[in-house]
């Protein structure tokens, strides 16, 4: 196989990454939120620390593949938000019934 084709499977692959760790961390810190003593410190510290995870993956896979790269990535981010939110919708369906 073209050797572009891997490099665009590792982009796409760490928006799939960069995207589970970015929305799940959300998930989590909305759970979590009420229960922190500094709610304000804990909800800055996990946007933070989500947004370097996507920017430095976002980096990597531009520099890898070039734009063509920072699209698949882009994809495999929204794609991993797209699967999560209708996960959770899913979820609240099944504990309101």
């Amino acid at each position: 196989m073209n050797p572009d084709v891997y490099q665009l499977a590792l982009a796409g692959a760490a928006g799939l990454a960069a995207g589970m760790v970015f929305f799940a961390g959300l998930y989590a810190t909305t759970r979590m939120i009420a229960t922190v003593k500094h709610p304000g410190a804990f909800a800055i510290a996990s946007f933070v620390g989500r947004t370097a995870v996507a920017v430095v993956a976002a980096w990597f896979a531009a520099r890898l593949a070039g734009p063509v790269g920072a699209l698949a990535y882009l994809a495999a981010f929204t794609v991993v938000r797209v699967a999560l939110v209708m996960r959770v919708r899913r979820q609240g369906n099944s504990e309101a019934a």
